[in-house]
């Protein structure tokens, strides 16, 4: 038997909830435990420590209310 999970992709996010806290947020509010995580959240050009700042607030804030990252995407600006 197949099982499926439900998921969405994070790109809707970029413009009004750009913050971790806030687009895991939105995503426990509906019920969602799978993201797509889309790299218009995160620019490659940031420097450090700014970057892995961002990177571990992302694992920290999604591991924490339950949200598992599993795919990436590389986003619709690219």
């Amino acid at each position: 038997m197949v099982k499926l999970y439900l998921g969405v992709n994070n790109c809707w996010a970029v413009k009004r909830w750009p913050l971790p806290e806030d687009w895991v947020d939105v995503c426990c509010s509906i019920d969602v435990e799978y993201v797509q995580f889309s790299f218009d959240l995160l620019d490659p050009k940031t420097s450090e420590p700014a970057l892995s700042n961002m990177i571990r607030r992302i694992r920290d804030t999604s591991s924490e209310a339950g949200v598992k990252i599993q795919s990436t995407f590389t986003g619709l600006a690219a």
